[in-house]
């Protein structure tokens, strides 16, 4: 009787996961590189941050962990910055290393952050133990919310992140409200 050969290889998912990091890697290169007008480096940073959110996402899943994103307004001279956090097994948040560390965003571009239609207030004090603003759930749901990024230099065309009803992270661009 012949001896079966077990094959190796990567799974589907694996593969998957390796070529979204790249994707991500390659928009975060083509973020550093700048040169492009206001308008194109607000979708180009709309675009990298959808990609690490779905990334995150799909990290919850995977992980069987919930992931929360982060961030922190602009003080005096320093850009806005986000992060990432994960639940940890004493259902704790700790920061998270890469491909989900800290980033920072161009310094024109700010954010705002709806939660289940309300704003979500930037500027309260932080608690001693950090927590998420928006959290995406090992289920692959995440809140309802809609994230907006706005350029300092453009009157319209602001960027929206959101989630749909089957936890997709979508993005769109939409004229500004006057």
């Amino acid at each position: 009787m012949p001896e079966r050969v077990k094959l190796k290889g990567f799974s589907l998912i694996e593969l998957l996961v390796v070529i979204f990091i790249m994707g991500l890697m390659i928009g975060l290169v083509s973020l550093s590189i700048g040169g492009d007008g206001p308008a194109e480096r607000l979708r180009n940073t709309a675009g990298s941050l959808t990609n690490v959110m779905t990334l995150a996402s799909e990290d919850a899943v995977l992980s069987g962990r919930s992931i929360g994103f982060a961030f922190q307004p602009a003080v005096l001279d320093e850009a806005w910055s986000f992060y990432w956090l994960a639940l940890n097994e004493e259902g704790e948040w700790e920061r998270q290393e890469a491909p989900l560390q800290e980033q920072y965003l161009p310094r024109d571009i700010s954010l705002e952050l709806q939660l289940d239609g309300e704003r979500f207030d930037s500027s309260a004090p932080k608690a001693a133990n950090e927590s998420p603003a928006l959290i995406f759930y090992p289920s692959g749901d995440a809140q309802s919310f809609i994230l907006t990024l706005h350029h300092a230099d453009l009157d319209r065309g602001d960027q929206h992140i959101g989630s749909s009803l089957a936890g997709q992270i979508l993005w769109r661009e939409r004229p500004r409200a006057q």
